[in-house]
């Protein structure tokens, strides 16, 4: 469901690229790694990879949500379900946050909200990113699994990836949480979903976003 050059709705050239499988972004990466070092822009012992699901959870800091413990986020906290997706073609049943607007019914421009102590934009909200590890069960935390309960977790694949951070459509409480995992099939598609790259010999150095 929605692909990079045609998610469904319109994107600028400032726009996450979304509708990217986990196999999309970890062959990008390995092709970014291959160019850069033989254009000598990073050295022959680093590489471009998805950021493994400790790296995000560090990132994204110990608050229960990426601004803070309150509920609901705060004006400016990020790209969310809020009340302009009224304004839009939105399905009726679909989550809001009343008393909340960003401005973006889908996708926003990269650094519209401000970044974390980290510097980094959007680790909840916009698009939803992938993580190098395969998911298990037991990343969900006790007080999500009632609110989302998964009647197919008994049936995940071992080769289903994770992604973490909800996106634009997200608009409860456990969807923006910063402890909440979620999974798919490593060439699933979705509008939702897009990547963060990591530059790592043995440990993180920096970080880029697409």
């Amino acid at each position: 469901m929605g692909c990079w050059n045609n998610p469904g709705f319109n994107q600028g050239p400032t726009h996450p690229v979304c509708g990217i499988s986990w196999d999309d972004a970890h062959a990008f990466c390995l092709w970014l790694t291959k160019k850069e070092q033989q254009m000598g822009v990073i050295a022959k012992n680093h590489m471009y990879r998805l950021p493994t699901d400790a790296e995000w959870g560090e990132a994204v800091g110990a608050s229960k949500y990426p601004w803070g413990n309150q509920w609901p986020p705060p004006a400016g906290a990020g790209n969310f379900a809020g009340e302009e997706i009224l304004d839009a073609n939105w399905p009726s049943n679909s989550p809001c946050i009343h008393g909340y607007r960003d401005g973006f019914a889908r996708t926003s421009p990269v650094g519209t909200f401000a970044a974390n102590q980290y510097g980094l934009y959007d680790l909840v909200g916009n698009l939803g990113e992938w993580c190098e590890d395969c998911f298990q069960k037991e990343m969900k935390s006790d007080w999500l699994r009632p609110e989302n309960p998964n009647p197919m977790a008994r049936f995940i694949p071992p080769d289903s990836r994770i992604w973490r951070g909800a996106a634009w459509s997200g608009g409860t409480p456990g969807a923006l949480a910063s402890s909440n995992h979620r999974w798919g099939w490593p060439d699933a598609r979705s509008a939702g979903i897009g990547f963060r790259v990591v530059l790592a010999n043995d440990k993180v150095l920096s970080t880029k976003t697409n």
